[in-house]
């Protein structure tokens, strides 16, 4: 019994492995072929959208290209740098979409509050202790004397150096940075 019991057990392990590593094999062989396009890094591919396009039309429309595309979330300072080194510094955008949105949690949240990941599927992940905001931002423009968030700028682009600034979700128009 114990020695069909190791054996079932070979014989799983042996069968899920590979199954894994194709699959990174696969999304890293298709980030290759994207050239200077796309970046893979850590089971990721990261690639750059063509055409401005708000917020949501880039969230709804854009990382399509594969199953589970969605708009960055470049969740690590690691991150950033190198999808900035390797990807953003090769195009000649200034500003990209990224998956960082404020979600306001109260009435009373103030512009610097309730920043989180975005995935494709709308589920919210933690904080972003390793953003890095330009001056001045978030700044919720146009600003309010009362110092509260008033549903202007929820949404943030990322520049090449990896400084990020808030901005609309449907009135501003950037390319984005999707994630596979």
């Amino acid at each position: 019994m114990v020695a069909h019991i190791k054996t079932l057990l070979l014989v799983l392990f042996s069968i899920a492995v590979p199954v894994r590593i194709t699959s990174a094999s696969a999304l890293s062989t298709w980030c290759a072929s994207k050239g200077t396009q796309a970046w893979y890094l850590g089971q990721s591919c990261y690639t750059l959208t063509t055409t401005s396009k708000s917020y949501v039309d880039n969230a709804n429309t854009a990382c399509t290209e594969r199953v589970n595309g969605g708009v960055a979330m470049l969740t690590t300072t690691d991150i950033i740098k190198s999808v900035c080194t390797n990807l953003l510094s090769k195009s000649s955008n200034a500003l990209w979409f990224i998956a960082f949105v404020q979600i306001l949690q109260s009435d009373h949240a103030g512009k610097n509050d309730d920043w989180f990941w975005v995935d494709s599927k709308n589920n919210t992940y933690g904080r972003c202790p390793d953003a890095t905001w330009a001056s001045g931002e978030p700044d919720d423009q146009p600003p309010q004397a009362d110092g509260l968030d008033h549903n202007y700028e929820n949404c943030v682009v990322i520049e090449k150096t990896g400084i990020m600034r808030d901005t609309g979700c449907t009135g501003s128009f950037f390319p984005a940075i999707c994630q596979y």
